[in-house]
């Protein structure tokens, strides 16, 4: 269980983060922080999701070329695509931030720093501020990716 935090705790929390709590909202404040970590404690307390692994070919692609994107929102035209999966999500295309880490495709949280981060078998997790668009179905019509990112 998380520590709650008392009053003054708070008040100090909100000077440091550029505001004041007024003594008419002590205990709004106080509430809500209770309420916030109660919810935490909650998801804390459950047991952890299992994913199970979904085999998929996947092409890490490529960033585009030049005219390709006149409005700098593509960070890279990539495939992930699960053979022998039908699910929710198969046929159509999607768009995943640069954060979520996707195994077997680069990932550069939104950083030319991070350009060609080690490919690996991460399957999930990480965060960033680009998206990566492609399509999970096994028809050949809609297998063409696109990766999306706004700087």
């Amino acid at each position: 269980m998380l520590r709650r935090l008392d009053i003054e705790e708070l008040k100090r929390l909100a000077e440091e983060s550029g505001f004041a709590i007024e003594p008419a909202e002590e205990e709004q404040f106080s509430v809500l922080s209770d309420s916030i970590l109660g919810i935490l404690d909650g998801l804390d307390a459950q047991a952890p999701a299992e994913f199970p692994v979904v085999e998929a070919v996947r092409d890490p692609g490529r960033p585009p070329e030049p005219g390709e994107d006149p409005n700098n929102a593509i960070v890279r035209w990539c495939r992930v695509r699960a053979e022998s999966e039908d699910g929710v999500l198969s046929g159509k295309r999607i768009t995943m931030k640069d954060s979520v880490a996707i195994a077997g495709i680069p990932l550069t949280c939104g950083s030319r720093v991070l350009a060609g981060f080690p490919i690996g078998s991460f399957g999930r997790g990480a965060r960033s501020s680009r998206s990566r668009t492609w399509t999970t179905s096994r028809s050949p019509e809609a297998e063409t990716p696109a990766t999306t990112e706004r700087r």
